[in-house]
């Protein structure tokens, strides 16, 4: 199981935010899509950074139930530029899921973004894909 192909597994529909976008737009897209990362990247789709629902929260005011209001003022006034988190390491379709799982487990990652040789964003590997593969083995 662990010598699996990365792409064998990975989501290759990648919902990305771009550098530029404001905090808004990425709220909106992991609202909308459900999900907890998004991978940034630039004019040229390179990845450049990675913004995760734990940044979101870290980012706004602590909020008592999730159904109150969020404060748009701060959604509005930060570009992804100045919140993801950089240097992100990524993958190759060709890794391994070993090499995957090494890797979030070293740096605490939710997800691994997948990139080609330019560093171009063609997959995403969460934790939750990993489990879902293994259950398959499990049974």
């Amino acid at each position: 199981m662990l010598n699996v192909p990365i792409h064998e597994m990975m989501e290759d529909e990648v919902i990305t935010a771009e550098e530029d976008d404001l905090l808004s737009v990425a709220e909106e897209k992991m609202r909308k899509h459900g999900i907890r990362h998004l991978p940034v990247v630039d004019r040229d789709g390179r990845l450049v950074g990675l913004f995760t629902q734990r940044d979101l929260l870290r980012i706004l005011p602590s909020r008592l139930k999730e159904d109150d209001p969020i404060d748009l003022e701060i959604l509005w006034r930060h570009s992804m530029k100045k919140v993801m988190s950089r240097n992100v390491e990524a993958l190759s379709p060709n890794d391994t899921i070993s090499k995957a799982v090494a890797l979030m487990w070293d740096k605490k990652y939710g997800c691994v973004p997948i990139v080609d040789e330019d560093r171009r964003v063609v997959g995403i590997l969460t934790a939750i894909d990993i489990l879902q593969f293994a259950v398959h083995f499990l049974k």
